[in-house]
């Protein structure tokens, strides 16, 4: 559950009878177990490798089409990653670090990481 408007009453409900008073599930009960932690690793791992053995070419040819080059700059990527930044800068910046990361922030956080990744 990333917030509470994310799931309906009944649901909010069942979470409260374990014990969690504001019918949200914290993320130390869900992503942040050794369980999931170990299945992100291993999941990492055969995605990078997988992603390594599909792009070994012995020869790359250089981008013929304005299409190839925005494909193959850095700086599209760059442009997203920068706003990307900033907008977390002030989000946590307004919330503070651990009330402002829930799940929807630490999706965007992933998706800035994986083009530095690749």
């Amino acid at each position: 559950m990333a917030s509470a408007d994310s799931s309906r009453v009944p649901v909010q409900d069942q979470i409260r009878k374990y014990g969690f008073s504001d019918g949200v599930l914290p993320l130390t009960e869900t992503i942040f177990t050794w369980r999931a932690i170990v299945e992100t690793l291993i999941i990492f791992t055969v995605a990078v490798g997988m992603a390594w053995l599909l792009d070994r070419r012995d020869v790359r040819e250089g981008p013929t089409r304005p299409g190839d080059w925005i494909e193959s700059s850095p700086l599209v990527t760059l442009l997203i990653v920068a706003i990307g930044e900033v907008w977390l800068a002030r989000h946590f910046g307004e919330s503070g670090v651990l009330a402002g990361l829930d799940l929807n922030t630490v999706n965007m956080i992933l998706l800035l990481l994986a083009p530095h990744v690749g």
